[in-house]
């Protein structure tokens, strides 16, 4: 009876080894097949890379003039000699995000021999101080600091808070205060009232308990509260005193109150 079993067992293990080897020899011409084809991409991959009509001849970049004459070369550098097909995009991805002007950018490769470069520029609009003397960091909508500067520039409007979370900023550093989407969005309602056609705003302070001072060009200085937006009754009430003589001996207008609180210089 062990020797019956023993011979069942060989025929088992046979006919298994049988099946796999017929199924192996079936499989061996798709196997062959898949081996060419990679075989074939592999060749056709490389011929490609080394093939000339694909090597970098252009850099085409849209807008110009946001990008630095120093970056300029950076990516001629890096393109130089490469091919079209094999280089990295991220590598000039990276470049062109290193100038704190760039919100976001779009690279292409263009056949046959061309990267395109299409850029979203940030747009600055007003420069803040945080100390006293200190410097002046040049803000787009989103607070991201674009530019570090020693003096203030005439063509922006300038913030000041003294009593922020921190006194100094870097490029491309946050300013996370939420003050300054409700000054841009005064700012923007103001353009359209009727004072802004005599008025010029040249400064607002930011201040402690939401509160801010706004500094007109030809004075006085206007105090507000919270929601700088809901502030426009009372700055349209104020405008006949601005367009009188009388604003050119008061310090300061507090438009906080329920009442228009006037205080004189002196």
């Amino acid at each position: 009876m062990k020797r019956k079993s023993s011979g069942k067992k060989r025929n088992k293990s046979q006919g298994v080894i049988g099946f796999l080897f017929r199924t192996a020899w079936k499989a061996l011409p798709f196997v062959l097949i898949l081996t060419v084809l990679a075989s074939a991409w592999i060749g056709a991959k490389q011929l490609l890379y080394a093939d000339p009509y694909f090597q970098i001849s252009a850099i085409t970049i849209f807008p110009r003039g946001v990008l630095s004459q120093t970056e300029y070369e950076r990516l001629e550098t890096t393109c130089r000699s490469q091919n079209l097909l094999e280089i990295n995009l991220d590598q000039i991805n990276r470049i062109v995000r290193s100038n704190p002007n760039v919100k976001d950018a779009r690279i292409l490769r263009k056949l046959p021999n061309e990267i395109e470069i299409s850029l979203i520029s940030r747009n600055p609009v007003a420069q803040l101080q945080l100390m006293p003397n200190g410097h002046w960091y040049l803000l787009d909508e989103e607070g991201i600091v674009m530019e570090v500067l020693k003096a203030a520039k005439s063509e922006f409007l300038m913030l000041t808070q003294y009593d922020y979370q921190t006194n100094k900023l870097a490029l491309f550093d946050r300013y996370r205060d939420e003050s300054l989407p409700r000054i841009l969005k005064f700012l923007e309602i103001f353009k359209q009232n009727s004072v802004s056609k005599n008025e010029q705003i040249d400064s607002i302070a930011i201040r402690q308990n939401d509160m801010y001072s706004i500094f007109l060009h030809k004075g006085p200085e206007l105090r507000m509260c919270g929601n700088l937006s809901l502030g426009f009754e009372k700055i349209d009430a104020i405008e006949p005193l601005l367009k009188g003589p009388e604003r050119f001996g008061l310090s300061y207008v507090n438009l906080c109150l329920d009442d228009v609180v006037v205080q004189e210089k002196g």
